[in-house]
């Protein structure tokens, strides 16, 4: 008989509208220094072993990271376009992978990142 693997927690999806133009958007989810205000330094790379990691991008359109958070990784897409106000659309798809590993994410932090408020 042979363990059956932990399911995945369900994926998380939402959409937004922000007054910022696209191009800021896509600076704030895509340069580290933007990345730094709202992911502690350890979960993007500086000060300690990377545990965020851009595994797939399609510039000023969709980015994804993959993330470490304890035992489990998992991937999270930020896609954006111009929404009919003349700001952002913001897409947040966030898929906790099954097996718990995402591709090329490091496994080497077990600190979390944080959200800034």
């Amino acid at each position: 008989m042979s363990a059956s693997a932990t399911p995945a927690p369900p994926a998380v999806d939402l959409e937004v509208d922000l007054d910022a133009p696209p191009a800021k958007v896509w600076r704030a989810l895509t340069e580290r220094q933007a990345l730094d205000r709202w992911l502690s330094p350890d979960a993007t790379g500086e000060g300690g072993p990377s545990r965020c990691e851009r595994i797939d991008a399609e510039p000023g359109r969709r980015v994804s990271y993959g993330l470490r958070d304890g035992e489990r990784d998992s991937i999270v897409t930020f896609s954006i376009s111009r929404n009919a106000a003349g700001g952002t659309r913001l897409r947040i798809v966030h898929v906790p992978q099954a097996d718990g590993r995402a591709p090329r994410c490091s496994a080497a932090n077990d600190n979390p990142g944080r959200l800034a408020a």
